[in-house]
């Protein structure tokens, strides 16, 4: 029960990072460079699905419980043209721990619908704060 307390919690001050958008890489196809897609990518469902799948999946690492470790872990990755999630790297780190964790619950992501440019998908760069808070 504490554990999913926790884990609620964090979930409750996970920031989704859709202002914080990158630019799109150019396209392995056609070299193009999107500055802004039409359409950015999303969570199927909407961040409402997103933090339901966040707050089922995220386990406070029990390291980090015992020393008291807080903070947000800055995941960014690629929403790819079919939608799969790849290349997730830590931007910002927390501890190893809290970044391993934040970086698991990505990579076990459903697809996304993906971002378009002028109806076509494009691969997006996300970032995605994930904060880690212990009850007070």
């Amino acid at each position: 029960m504490k554990q999913k307390l926790l884990v609620l919690f964090a979930i409750l001050l996970v920031g989704i990072g859709a202002n914080a958008q990158k630019a799109v890489l150019p396209d392995t196809v056609s070299g193009k460079i999107h500055c802004v897609p039409d359409e950015k990518p999303s969570y199927p469902g909407g961040s409402g699905l997103l933090f339901k799948y966040l707050s089922t999946q995220i386990r406070y690492p029990s390291d980090a419980v015992k020393n008291k470790i807080e903070g947000r872990v800055i995941v960014t990755f690629f929403v790819e043209k079919d939608g799969s999630v790849d290349d997730v790297a830590v931007l910002k780190s927390v501890c190893p721990s809290l970044d391993k964790e934040a970086v698991r619950v990505v990579k076990n992501m459903a697809k996304w619908n993906p971002g378009k440019h002028k109806g076509v998908p494009v691969r997006v760069k996300y970032t995605l704060p994930i904060s880690f808070r212990l009850p007070r």
